[in-house]
């Protein structure tokens, strides 16, 4: 089954943030599906792990979008939105 991708143009690149546990980091996003997103975030993410709630602050009318982190690596995280 193929995935629709999100309208790209409703997210502010630079103004988005990844809130892990009341500590935000500036990220960019690198892809983003319906289900989820691929983002490099800049500076120290305090032990982030798979499976940590997270929220994802794009700046668009979207706003604060929960997710959970699925992966990790050297600042860039793969996240799946949750309700």
């Amino acid at each position: 089954m193929m995935k629709k991708r999100l309208d790209l143009h409703s997210v502010e690149i630079g103004k988005t943030e990844l809130d892990c546990d009341g500590y935000r980091h500036l990220c960019r996003i690198d892809r983003i599906t319906s289900s989820g997103a691929a983002v490099n975030c800049l500076g120290f993410l305090r032990e982030t792990r798979p499976g940590d709630r997270v929220v994802l602050h794009t700046g668009a009318e979207t706003g604060a979008i929960p997710c959970r982190v699925t992966a990790i690596a050297a600042g860039k995280i793969r996240l799946r939105f949750v309700d």
